[in-house]
Parts: C-alpha cells; sequence; structure tokens
C-alpha cells in the first residue's frame, strides 16, 4: 500500500499493520487477531489472550522545505507496543517487528516511507486486574516526503 498523502496517518498505520500482520509469528500459534490499533478490551469474550501487539495512530508532522523546490517533509512516528504475559515473549515479538520493518525498508521506501529510525523501551512490569503483564514498546520514525 502506497501511503497517501491525502490520508498520511490512515495509510501509514495500514501499511505497517500489513507488513506485521503478514509476517509476525505469534508464540503461541492461536491462529486468532492479536495485531490491535489499539490497546484490547481484556475482559471481552473476544480478547484472544496474551501476547497482544497495538500498532498505534501515527504522529505526524507537517515541515515546509525549500531547497531548489518546494517539498513537504512530513516527519511520522509510530509507536507499537507488545504486551505479554511472559516476559522473554516481550523482547523476541519485538525483536520480530524490528527485523520485520528493516527486512522491508526498501519497499517501505517504495510506499513513500524513508530514512526507517527504531529505539526500543526496556521491559517493563505492570499489574492489571491481578496478572503481571510485560510490556515493551518499539517506537519507529520515517519521513514521508511529498514535491510541491
Amino acid at each position: 500500500m502506497v501511503v497517501d498523502k491525502d490520508a498520511v496517518i490512515s495509510s501509514t498505520w495500514q501499511t505497517i499493520y500489513n507488513y506485521l500482520s503478514t509476517n509476525l509469528v505469534d508464540p503461541k500459534n492461536r491462529g486468532v487477531k492479536w495485531i490491535f490499533g489499539t490497546y484490547p478490551d481484556t475482559k471481552s469474550k473476544r480478547f484472544p489472550g496474551w501476547p497482544v501487539v497495538v500498532i498505534e495512530s501515527p504522529d505526524v508532522r507537517l515541515n515546509h522545505m525549500s531547497v531548489g523546490k518546494s517539498l513537504k517533509e512530513w516527519p511520522i512516528r509510530i509507536r507499537i507496543a507488545v504486551y505479554t504475559d511472559w516476559a522473554e515473549h516481550a523482547d523476541s515479538i519485538a525483536d520480530q517487528v524490528v527485523t520485520i520493518l528493516r527486512q522491508n525498508e526498501a519497499n517501505l521506501e517504495q510506499e513513500g516511507l524513508y530514512n526507517f529510525k527504531v529505539t526500543a523501551s526496556p521491559i517493563e512490569a505492570i499489574n492489571l486486574e491481578g496478572n503481571r503483564i510485560y510490556g515493551k514498546a518499539v517506537r519507529c520514525s520515517f519521513q514521508f516526503v511529498e514535491a510541491e
């Protein structure tokens, strides 16, 4: 999916979702949806259990540049959070996320997302509804450039 200048937020999210939903391996091999756009309702009967991956809505800014011709540069940041009941899964799933995006960097550029950079948080343990859950965030940044 090519990132659309008129739908930068939704098309960026969909592009990242497409790569991860196609390539990310569920360590529990459940065969259910476990990648979401927002944190799922853990009390719902449809909750798949842990782990889950949340691809948050991108943070997008618009910068105007003039280098011979006018350009619009869109710095894009997107946070991908991993929540799991096994601390080891937090790192292994985060590693998969980074690897999938890194291995598809040339494809992402063809779709309009340049200058891929990534940082990751340490694992954080939280108590959620009486359960110990581990969270880890992968923060990705890209540039979308539009020539005028």
